[in-house]
């Protein structure tokens, strides 16, 4: 039971850790939107912003979603925590078939935690009616 718990914390633990991804994510949207915010408002031609601002100025930058960067630490924690579940699970019913199955399902189910706070993130999160 206790490698279940450990098992069952660390997906929790790794949700937190997506979700403080993620509002990292919303301050540099913020900061790029200000930085827009005074581009547009400067009144220099474009190819004079461009020159000298050579950071994002759109809010819809960087991505929410980011298979190359940050899913690998998702799929890092999953494989972990997964671990743990099936150790559990072996543990307290001697059956391999249901152990590798709930660790499969642990681990995509982070995964696509991931995916869909994402999404939401992208989609509905701080959008108004």
């Amino acid at each position: 039971m206790a490698l279940l718990a450990i098992g069952l914390v660390g997906a929790l633990v790794t949700a937190y850790l997506v979700n403080l991804r993620l509002d990292v994510l919303l301050y540099a949207r913020t900061v790029n939107g200000i930085r827009g915010y005074f581009t547009e408002g400067s009144g220099l031609k474009r190819t004079a912003v461009v020159k000298h601002v050579v950071l994002p100025s759109s809010t819809a930058a960087p991505a929410y979603w980011e298979p190359l960067y940050f899913l690998p630490v998702v799929i890092s924690c999953g494989v972990l925590n997964s671990i743990y579940v099936a150790g559990g699970c072996y543990l307290l019913s001697s059956c391999w078939w249901t152990s590798s199955v709930l660790a499969i399902l642990s681990m995509a189910l982070q995964v696509v935690s991931y995916r869909l706070l994402a999404s939401y993130r992208e989609h509905f999160y701080l959008k108004m009616n």
